[in-house]
């Protein structure tokens, strides 16, 4: 039975189901949470209110003090009072008769514009026509309780809500009365009211929300999520020719583009990878033309010069196939490695084999190589590929690790986490320059010099492990020597 394969999927932040739900409940919850809130600003209003009236009369009565009860000498102070506390204010004496009103009540507040859109303009009586309603000033208990106590201060709603104050100010003559009325046209009933009704219906308001968010959440991420499962079979399989499902609206919308876009990176890539193809083999054929015209003159002629010409002829032949096949090959695997089929492979294994034909290789007879691996290293991609990554970079560290008279020394590990298999080789050898690390595995680019190397091995392990959706960068280990890491994208079966 084949088994089915799944790239684990990457690290990420904030989900785009968690997004969308957290939108979704935040809209269908705002209208509680605006009462709330607004229930709380609206919770200072009686307060302040009550604070202003009970010092509006205090200043008022001090002033009456001040003028020895001379109403028109104390008269600005008095206005200036009622002007700035937005109040009405009387005075009267002791007999009760009105001796100075004026009127600077105003009900509106900087808040009141958008309390009246959002509820409505409230059609209630104005502090006049509540002064009016009432008894006369002489039965009043709030005049009569200054007269005898010296102060009285309430606040109710009365349709708006209205604050009063008594103030007695000890006059020549007696006793005056100072009577400050304060309103407000704030709907502070209505919000506490509304507050109520929208906390009950939270009860039934919240789970539909919720259950709403979570609905929507995943109806608009299940076709991302399909989507990108299909992505993710596709870059595992040999052929990238665009066959992505396609729905009919903004998601199909995308996977007809991505489709668009795999269809030309296919036939690009095939058009590349015939060139390259064709490329190399006209190179090959004058490349075997001249090691057999070097095979030719070693034996067919006793001249020293001509044998010691011959092999040199042949050692640039054979170093001119390899570099040949080096450059075939990473141009197969940068064109996407076509027809070559994708199954899990344990890079743990490979290592441990590679290892073990290196130990017995005579080339590096003085290197001593180690290998660990952490199980379930699996990898989706084309099994010889991976194995000439391990070989390179085995075959590359080992190199460096036994220059000179030293014997060297190459560990190799591979680790495994929930998201990527990572294979890391260290040497004894002199290590890597650190303006150099960012450049070993560009094209081309060695530091062993012509006769030693092509520059295009490295390359090519970080062309097939791009290949596979990993990466390969360079370090440096925790000894002299270098440390080359490539990390591939962990297959769960």
């Amino acid at each position: 039975m084949a088994r089915v394969m799944r790239l684990a999927p990457p690290a990420r932040r904030v989900s785009l189901r968690l997004r969308v739900f957290a939108a979704i409940a935040l809209a269908g919850l705002a209208p509680l949470l605006l009462v709330f809130a607004w229930s709380l600003v609206d919770r200072n209003v009686p307060g302040r209110m009550w604070h202003t009236t009970l010092l509006a009369a205090n200043e008022a009565a001090a002033a009456l003090v001040a003028a020895h009860g001379d109403v028109d000498e104390a008269r600005p102070a008095l206005e200036r009072v009622a002007a700035s506390a937005h109040l009405r204010l009387r005075v009267l004496d002791p007999s009760f008769a009105v001796r100075f009103d004026v009127s600077a009540d105003d009900p509106t507040d900087a808040f009141y514009p958008l309390e009246a859109l959002l509820l409505g303009e409230h059609d209630e009586p104005s502090l006049d026509d509540l002064d009016r309603a009432m008894v006369p000033l002489s039965v009043r208990p709030e005049v009569l309780a200054a007269a005898k106590s010296g102060l009285y201060i309430a606040c109710a709603s009365e349709g708006l809500f209205l604050c009063q104050a008594t103030r007695a100010a000890d006059v020549p003559g007696g006793k005056d009365i100072v009577y400050v009325q304060k309103s407000t046209a704030r709907a502070i009933t209505e919000v506490y009211t509304l507050r109520a009704q929208l906390l009950r219906l939270a009860v039934l308001i919240v789970p539909l929300v919720l259950l709403l968010a979570y609905t929507t959440g995943s109806r608009i991420t299940r076709p991302l999520e399909l989507l990108r499962a299909q992505a993710l079979l596709k870059a595992s399989e040999a052929s990238s020719e665009g066959d992505l499902t396609v729905h009919r609206d903004e998601v199909g919308d995308l996977a007809s583009s991505l489709n668009a876009l795999l269809a030309a990176l296919a036939t690009r890539n095939e058009t590349y990878a015939t060139f390259v193809a064709d490329l190399v083999h006209q190179m090959k054929s004058p490349v075997a033309a001249v090691r057999a015209t070097s095979d030719a003159l070693q034996t067919g002629s006793p001249d020293d010069r001509t044998r010691r010409l011959a092999r040199v002829l042949d050692a640039s032949a054979e170093q001119l196939d390899h570099l040949v096949t080096h450059f075939l090959e990473l141009a197969r695997v940068q064109a996407g490695m076509p027809d070559e089929a994708r199954e899990p492979v344990d890079v743990g294994a490979l290592l441990r084999a590679t290892v073990a034909r290196m130990a017995e290789d005579a080339r590096f007879a003085r290197v001593t190589f180690t290998a660990t691996a952490e199980a379930s290293a699996i990898v989706a991609g084309v099994e010889h590929r991976l194995s000439s990554v391990v070989r390179e970079l085995l075959e590359n560290a080992a190199s460096f690790a036994q220059e000179g008279d030293h014997e060297g020394r190459v560990d190799a590990r591979v680790t495994v986490t929930a998201t990527e298999v990572l294979l890391a080789i260290e040497d004894s050898g002199p290590g890597i320059p650190a303006e150099d690390r960012a450049r070993v595995f560009d094209r081309f680019f060695t530091t062993r010099g012509r006769r030693r190397g092509t520059g295009l091995g490295l390359a090519l392990v970080r062309a097939v492990a791009e290949a596979h959706g990993g990466s390969a960068q360079a370090g440096s280990s925790e000894s002299s020597g270098a440390r080359l890491e490539v990390r591939f994208p962990r297959a769960i079966l």
